[in-house]
Formats: C-alpha cells, structure tokens, sequence
C-alpha cells in the first residue's frame, strides 16, 4: 500500500564540490521560510550497497529502514539532486514495474537538474531501467531552462518536468571589500579546451564574426557526425543532409537550441528525427555532436578579450590558450572562496558551455553574489533573470565585449551601480527560498506543515 504523503521535507545530501553546496542552501531556506524538514546523507547508502557482498540484500535491507525514516519522521516528499539518491542507489520491484525507493514507498520526489539528465553521473538517467523509473508519476524533475525542459519531455518521456532557474545562497556568497583588482576581468571556469587551428586564426581580428567561425566549424562536426551518428542510420544521407541544414541554421540563428532547430526541420527531415529520437542515448549523443559547432564560444572569447585587457582565469589551466595566471589560479576554486576570487577582477565574465544552450548557469548569480559586475554572453533566458545594461552587461560581439569592459574598467561608480542592482534583483527574485516555494507547490502532493 502506498505511503500516505504527511508533512515533512527530507533533503538528501550528495557528496561533492557543487551540488553538495546547492542542496545545502535550499536546506537552509526551507529553515528560514519556517518548514519542518531534515536531511540525509547519501554516499552511506551508496556504500552500504557497493560494499555488499550480496547487493540484493543490502536493498531489501535498506527499503525497509528507509521506510522506517519516512514513518517516524513523517516524510511528505523528497528532494534530491539529479540522480543522487535515487537510480543510483538501485531499483525495487514494484507491481507497475523498477521505481526508486521512495516511490517504492509513495513518497513524491522532487528532483533538481542543475547538470541535465543527458549527461550528469555520466548519462546513468539514460539507461532504459533508470529512466522509466525516473519517469515515475510521482517525480517532478526541474531543469534550468525552458529549451531543456522541453527537449527532456520529449525524449526521456517524463510525465512532470518543469523548467526553473538556479539560484544563490546569498549568505554563503557575499561580497569582500579588502581585496585589490589586479585584472581588469576575472573568469571562473573548470576547463579550456584548445581552440581548433582553423578558429585560432580569428583571435586576432578585432571584430572576428561569430557566424564566419560557426561556418567554420560546420566542416569538422560534419566529419564527426559521418563517424559517429551517421554509421548505423538507415538513410545516412538524409541524415548528411540535415546535419548540414541544421548547422547552417545554426550558424545564422546562434541563440537557438539544436532542439528547437531540430523541430523545425521536423516536416522535411520527419524519418530522421524520429529516428535519432527513438532511444534518448541516441538523441542526446547526435545532440552532442551538433552542439560541438558552438564548442569554440567560451575559450575563443576568453582568449580574444586577453589579448586586448588583463584577464585573470582561475579554476584550470589557461596555458594552452596562452594566459598568463597567477601562482595557484588553476587549482580548483572552492565553492566559498569565489567571492575572494570575483573580487581580483574589476568585473567577471561568464560564457555558458555548449551545453547549457539556453538560460543560466550558476554562474552569473554567484558572480552578481559576489558583488562584482557580470559581463555575459548573450543567450537566451538570460534576459529574464537579470535586465541586460542595468543590472548586468550581454555581448554577442568581440567590440560590444571589448566596450563594455573598458567602460566598466574605466568608471567606478558604474561598476558599483551595476553590480548593486543585480545583486539587489538578485536576493528579491533568486534565491533558494523562491525556488524551494516553486517546486513545492506544483503537483498535487501535500503541502508542507510550518515547524512549530
């Protein structure tokens, strides 16, 4: 028999050096708006499983004392991060088919995507068992842009995804005051990637046209998607033929998602997109090789603005792009010194990965809680987070980045008006609190009792 949802919010806690962060201020936001809820830990369980010598009894056993927790604790629903306590702890049986555990036990799960389904713990939702347990009606997944949310809809066949920005924990970021600019712009990022030879040479153009380096890229994915995507297919032709039409799309309308080009290539190219759709591993590996046209954007500007000023790249190596980094800026930055980092930089840049083709990362809200001003790639979504030459600065071109920085560099109070606007907006529309509110109240589920 189904668990009777009841009233209190169980947090499970991921191991790592991101999401740990995420789960943990929406943790304290639920404290702050008054909920009852508690927390716990998963990579216990993951071991208590993985160090099993009979796997299958160490499920039964931990089913039966999770379903102690959620009586005498009277857990309501659940919320995790991407697969973290969930597929990853293994499936149980169920009269309608594999469920995770806490559907197992009734329990709805609410469950956050800030690393999208299609790849996060290395696409393990894409597996045929794991994502129709994941698809459980009592899941409500939640993904960061309204483009993901509903590609995911379509071909992982979730029954309830939703798209929702990330947010911050305002009192974990918070801006430093005692630190010297020493760069003009300062930029966190985990990786750079060589440039290929043939984007290389726009570096030294002072108005290099993205569309020219696009086109430039469409030969080389073109070579890939033969290799990879097109071998199997039925008509490796047709599927030649809309790669091609798709990048040249692509080329022309640089904010657009290869999900929703994809679509509108859907009445010429109909058997070929139902081809690459019917298995999600599929789509999302095609996917992946179109996106690697606009693979070039975060390193090319990155190394095209530190040509020009004194850009500061902490968080990875900027050797093969050649910057120049102060002693110890490749190291990994932890999550509560990124303030300290963002204040060494008179503003911060940010480029989404080819990855997040719509909406914002965690990016820009911990730079704008850094008190910093925020200079970022134009892409969609973005402006209706943060209003673009108020509160933070978007660029599409090399000389609207360039002017842009000078500017900031140049003035101040500016630089203090822009950031104090966005960091304003910020704590009134983005935090963990607003975003715990959301997801608690889609879905017919009872809603959580106020502590005391």
């Amino acid at each position: 028999m189904p668990y009777s949802p009841a009233s209190v919010l169980l947090i499970l806690l991921p191991p790592g050096h991101q999401a740990r962060h995420y789960m943990l201020a929406m943790y304290r936001a639920c404290e702050r708006l008054g909920m009852a809820c508690r927390t716990l830990e998963i990579q216990p369980l993951r071991d208590q499983i993985a160090r099993a010598a009979d796997p299958r009894a160490a499920m039964r056993t931990l089913s039966r004392n999770l379903a102690g927790l959620v009586r005498s604790n009277q857990i309501g629903r659940v919320l995790s991060y991407a697969t973290a306590g969930t597929v990853d702890l293994g499936l149980v049986p169920t009269p309608d088919g594999p469920a995770t555990i806490w559907n197992a036990l009734g329990v709805p799960q609410s469950i956050l995507w800030t690393d999208h389904p299609n790849w996060a713990a290395e696409g393990l939702a894409l597996q045929p068992g794991a994502c129709a347990a994941l698809g459980h009606e009592l899941n409500t997944h939640w993904l960061k842009s309204q483009a993901a949310a509903e590609e995911a809809r379509a071909t992982l066949g979730w029954r309830n995804i939703c798209a929702m920005p990330v947010a911050e924990d305002y009192e974990l970021l918070t801006p430093i005051d005692n630190v010297e600019a020493v760069h003009d712009v300062v930029t966190i990022v985990g990786s750079l990637a060589r440039l290929p030879e043939n984007v290389e040479a726009f570096l030294e153009c002072d108005d290099p046209d993205p569309q020219e380096i696009d086109l430039a890229m469409v030969g080389p994915v073109r070579d890939c998607w033969r290799e990879r995507v097109c071998v199997d297919a039925p008509d490796s032709t047709a599927l030649d033929r809309f790669a091609a039409d798709l990048l040249e799309r692509r080329a022309h309308e640089p904010a657009a998602s290869v999900w929703t080009l994809a679509r509108r290539l859907e009445p010429e190219y109909g058997q070929v997109v139902d081809w690459l759709m019917q298995t999600p591993r599929r789509w999302y590996e095609a996917e992946a090789v179109l996106r690697q046209a606009a693979g070039w954007r975060r390193t090319f500007w990155t190394a095209w603005l530190a040509r020009r000023v004194n850009v500061g790249v902490y968080g990875c190596s900027s050797a093969e792009i050649g910057i120049d980094q102060p002693a110890g800026a490749a190291g990994w930055v932890a999550y509560d010194h990124q303030p300290m980092i963002y204040a060494r930089g008179k503003c911060a840049l940010n480029i989404n990965q080819s990855h997040d083709q719509a909406g914002a990362t965690h990016k820009p809200f911990q730079i704008v809680a850094s008190g910093v001003p925020c200079v970022h790639h134009a892409t969609a979504e973005l402006s209706d987070l943060f209003t673009p030459g108020r509160e933070i600065v978007t660029f599409t071109r090399g000389p609207e980045l360039l002017a842009a920085v000078d500017r900031l560099c140049a003035d101040p109070e500016l630089r203090a008006s822009l950031a104090d606007r966005a960091l304003a907006r910020a704590r009134r529309e983005h935090t963990w609190e607003h975003r715990v509110k959301a997801m608690l109240e889609v879905g017919e589920h009872a809603p959580m009792r106020v502590a005391g």
